[in-house]
């Protein structure tokens, strides 16, 4: 986790949740329409985007979990 750990608000972390929803109801789309097909190269990057914006949701709220336990 170390190059994810860095602190978001409990809004980025909303907005990161709802962009890895929006990223999978395209590619949903695309593959239902068969509408373009999905090369290597992009669907390495869609796999890299997601693991992004889904890494820093995951980082927050085990930070918000921890937080709870502490109190």
């Amino acid at each position: 986790w170390g190059a994810v750990m860095q602190e978001i608000t409990l809004a980025e972390a909303s907005l990161k949740a709802q962009q890895v929803e929006v990223i999978s109801r395209m590619i949903e789309r695309m593959i239902e329409r068969n509408h373009e097909e999905i090369d290597d190269h992009d669907l390495s990057v869609i796999a890299g985007l997601i693991k992004q914006l889904s890494a820093n949701v995951a980082v927050w709220l085990m930070t918000e979990e921890e937080k709870r336990a502490e109190q």
